[in-house]
C-alpha cells in the first residue's frame, strides 16, 4: 500500500527535521530531491509528487496534533520558496498564519513525539483522502483545530 510507505517516509522526515531543529538548525531543506537524498530514498524518479505526498502526511499529522505544519515551512522548493500549491482552495486564507506560526514556533521534543504518535496512529489512507476529510468538516473545524495546542492571537 503506497500510503503506508508514504507514512513511513513521513516518519523518517519527521525524525530528520526534529534532529535538525532541536540541534538549532532552522534552515529549510531546499528541494524535494534533497529531501529524498537525506532520508536515503532512492527508488523512483518522480520525487516531486512522491515527496509532496510524504510532506503532506507529515503536515496532516501536525494539524491533527494541533501544532504548526512543519513540512510546509521546513521543506521548500528548490528556489527556497514555500510551495504555493500548499495553499489552494480553503487553505488560502490561512497561508500567512500557517507560515508565520511555524516560522516562529519553538519546537520541543514533546511536540515531535506527539506528531510522531499521531502520524504512526493515523489510518493508511492517502494524504488526499485525509485532507479531504478535514475540508469536508468546514472552515469552522479548520479554524478551531489550526494550531489549537499553542498560544496564539487571532
Amino acid at each position: 500500500m503506497k500510503s503506508l510507505a508514504e507514512k513511513t517516509h513521513a516518519v523518517e522526515l519527521l525524525d530528520l527535521l526534529s534532529a535538525r531543529i532541536l540541534s538549532g538548525n532552522n534552515e529549510p531543506i531546499l528541494g524535494y530531491t534533497e529531501v529524498a537524498k537525506m532520508i536515503n530514498w532512492t527508488k523512483g524518479a518522480n520525487f516531486g509528487c512522491a515527496v509532496g505526498k510524504v510532506t503532506s502526511h507529515l503536515d496532516y499529522a501536525c494539524f491533527i496534533s494541533g501544532l504548526p505544519m512543519l513540512a510546509v515551512y521546513y521543506v521548500r522548493d528548490a528556489n527556497g520558496e514555500v510551495n504555493p500549491r500548499s495553499f489552494g482552495g480553503v487553505w488560502e486564507p490561512y497561508r500567512n498564519e500557517i507560515v508565520d506560526t511555524v516560522s516562529s514556533y519553538q519546537w520541543t521534543q514533546a511536540d515531535f513525539d506527539k506528531v510522531r504518535r499521531t502520524l504512526i496512529n493515523s489510518n493508511n489512507d492517502s494524504c488526499v483522502i485525509l485532507w479531504n476529510e478535514v475540508i469536508k468538516r468546514g472552515n469552522e473545524f479548520i479554524r478551531y483545530n489550526l494550531h489549537r495546542h499553542i498560544n496564539k492571537e487571532l
